[in-house]
């Protein structure tokens, strides 16, 4: 079957519906280039064949169901599609996980948090593959950290870092001072 994921996914609801019948395992070739990841996930769930998403060069909706998109076993072709994140507060292992998944860009713009360890959130924010994020929050869970992991994080984002899961901090004086004085680490 050719045509739109949404029309393909109309057509297995009339066969669900009993209005037409013989439809379960097609092969599925998109002609959308733009979709919503929850309708491919959809489709997905539709047919036990596969999907040739080689047409899409957008794909927009939240950063766990766009990985459940990739790790799919039905969906082929969407390794350079550019991914739009609807999420606004995400996990850093999520967003790595995601650009992980793709050679497009990772289009960040929406999110205002970002969770997790400092290695992962910093991964995150020095990616080139991920964009929009250099006004994020950075919600640290780590507990011992040194003043250097934190003052590179600083130097990565213009939002503020919550580093009050920190119990241990050691480093230089340098760069214990500079965590010190920042305005943007809390």
């Amino acid at each position: 079957i050719t045509g739109s994921a949404s029309e393909i996914n109309d057509s297995f609801a009339a066969n669900d519906a009993q209005t037409i019948s013989g439809l379960g395992s097609e092969f599925v070739t998109l002609n959308d280039t733009t979709l919503d990841v929850s309708t491919l996930n959809t489709l997905d769930g539709n047919t036990s064949r596969t999907i040739n998403a080689a047409n899409v060069e957008t794909l927009t909706g939240e950063a766990a169901d766009l990985n459940t998109a990739y790790d799919s076993v039905g969906i082929s072709g969407l390794g350079d599609a550019a991914v739009t994140i609807t999420d606004t507060t995400i996990s850093s292992t999520t967003l790595n996980t995601l650009d992980d998944n793709t050679e497009g860009t990772v289009d960040a713009s929406n999110i205002t948090s970002l969770d997790g360890s400092i290695d992962s959130a910093t991964t995150a924010l020095s990616s080139e593959g991920i964009s929009g994020l250099g006004s994020v929050d950075v919600d640290l869970s780590d507990e011992s950290l040194t003043s250097g992991e934190l003052v590179l994080l600083d130097t990565k984002t213009d939002g503020e870092i919550d580093a009050s899961s920190v119990t241990t901090l050691t480093g230089t004086a340098a760069a214990s001072n500079a965590v010190i004085i920042s305005e943007g680490i809390t």
